[in-house]
């Protein structure tokens, strides 16, 4: 399935709303996908930030993208 929605995170700033947006969803999200870009952190900040969103559209039925291929095969 195609996601119809798609959300960008910020390129900078916290993430926190993401994951709280995801967490108060009673909505079925099975059409959202997340796109996790952040190209001005270290790649240990950006893989922790990733990990952690990853694991909250994992439990919503999310889908999580990323263009940083490193980053995908590690997360």
């Amino acid at each position: 399935m195609i996601p119809t929605l798609l959300w960008l995170t910020p390129p900078s700033g916290p993430l926190e709303f993401m994951s709280e947006i995801l967490k108060a969803s009673r909505a079925d999200l099975s059409s959202l996908a997340i796109l996790y870009r952040r190209p001005g952190e270290n790649i240990r900040t950006r893989l922790q930030h990733a990990r952690a969103l990853r694991e909250q559209c994992t439990t919503r039925g999310v889908r999580f993208l990323t263009q940083d291929l490193e980053l995908a095969l590690c997360v």
